[in-house]
């Protein structure tokens, strides 16, 4: 005799909310099935696919003299916090490191380090030699050294960090033709203000491949698309945006004006429609309020002009706690025009100051939901590393500073995050 299931000891398995990033949940008999988006993949939807995604990936460091110490660190610091955001391995991605000034150097090879860890170890002892910007040795040695151990049929990456131009621009022109014709893709990111856009576009010969930041922490905010060229697997999908805006009084009138600003070129880079990215906004002081949800608009136009006439409370203080709690409960559910199956992104506004605990668990329940966080702040002496750990990835925060946006390269890294492409965000 077959044995006979009690049905009332059925459990619901959905109800502990098992699935991750928004993913719809159906229960089954002693189990649970999720439906995970696009992007990820695993019982509970746990496995981004992007990370997973196979690539060999050279990275060429500039050690040059005008780089020094710090900076130098910098630019290896950015390099772990790539290898952090895939999956390293021969099933996977494989990294290499050459630095160079007067000459290159290989610090390892592609098939050197199988995990993460061992990567992350050997970025900590790389030592910086000051010289010459000898970028053409940097180019020759990843074609004629390190590719040779590629695989095959896995695209390959050339990554150039470098601050300044190379001492020999004719013989940097050759090599990187080379090496482009051996199926090398060249990623160039120039950082400073002695960037030779030119030669890093003559370099890569795609302007969609060359990256600019005006300072090294600028480097965070391009991370994104450096881990997007690296993967295969990504389509493009709907997304519902939801701004937070801080509109309280313990920021000034022009960091206020410069936030607008932020919204509205945010609003600029997007493609909105009814099947692409949708916008709502929500402003926050002592409390916070809808100014329009997902429905409202269906051009940047409108939102522009809706925008325009937001006005701060200057004798109001800033309850972030509460605002979050109404974006967790209200801010994306049907009736305020949310979509199912979207990706989901909030972009707070805020000058980074008075972040308790009970923000950050709010900040938390948001993440755990499937919800993405940008963070743009400005202003001096802010809370810089709990704002980093608001946003869900370092590349997804944004400090701009007093300047605002009189610096080009501000809005060109900013434009860079917000084309919302599926391993973007």
């Amino acid at each position: 005799m077959s044995e006979r299931r009690d049905v009332s000891q059925h459990i619901d398995e959905c109800q502990l909310s098992p699935c991750q990033q928004g993913a719809s949940c159906s229960n089954t008999f002693g189990d649970y099935n999720c439906h995970c988006p696009n992007r990820y993949t695993g019982k509970d939807c746990t496995l981004d696919k992007c990370r997973m995604a196979k690539a060999d990936v050279v990275f060429l460091v500039d050690s040059s003299q005008s780089q020094g110490p710090e900076h130098f660190k910098t630019q290896l610091d950015f390099l772990g916090e790539f290898v952090k955001s895939v999956y390293v391995g021969p099933d996977y991605v494989q990294i290499a490191l050459i630095t160079f000034s007067f000459v290159a150097k290989v610090e390892f090879d592609l098939i050197r380090y199988s995990k993460q860890s061992f990567l992350l170890n050997a970025l900590q002892n790389i030592k910086y030699n000051a010289g010459s910007t000898n970028t053409a040795s940097a180019l020759k040695v990843a074609r004629e050294n390190v590719f040779l151990r590629s695989r095959p049929g896995v695209r390959k990456l050339t990554i150039l960090l470098t601050d300044g131009m190379s001492s020999n621009k004719l013989d940097t022109m050759y090599q990187s033709a080379l090496l482009r014709n051996s199926n090398v893709t060249i990623v160039g990111i120039g950082i400073g203000s002695e960037i030779l856009h030119d030669e890093l576009l003559k370099i890569t010969a795609d302007p969609n491949n060359v990256f600019t930041v005006s300072t090294f922490d600028g480097l965070y905010s391009i991370l994104s698309n450096i881990r997007l060229l690296s993967c295969d697997v990504c389509s493009e999908k709907a997304t519902d945006l939801l701004y937070l805006l801080d509109t309280s009084g313990r920021h000034s009138l022009s960091q206020f004006h410069g936030a607008i600003e932020a919204l509205q070129s945010i609003t600029s880079f997007i493609e909105i429609g009814i099947n692409k990215v949708r916008v709502s906004l929500v402003i926050y002081a002592s409390e916070p309020k809808l100014i329009f949800d997902f429905r409202t608009f269906t051009s940047a136009n409108q939102i522009h002009q809706k925008i325009q006439v937001i006005d701060r409370d200057p004798k109001s203080v800033a309850n972030l706690t509460k605002a979050l709690q109404y974006v967790s409960q209200n801010g994306f559910t049907t009736s305020s025009g949310a979509r199912n199956d979207t990706r989901q992104v909030i972009v707070l506004l805020t000058n980074g100051k008075n972040i308790d605990t009970d923000s950050m668990n709010k900040v938390n329940v948001l993440k755990r939901s499937g919800k993405s966080i940008v963070t743009i702040t400005y202003g001096k002496d802010i809370a810089r590393e709990t704002l980093l750990n608001i946003s869900s990835e370092p590349y997804m925060f944004f400090h701009l500073g007093e300047e605002l946006f009189t610096d080009v390269s501000v809005l060109s890294t900013m434009k860079n995050l917000f084309e919302f492409n599926m391993c973007s965000l």
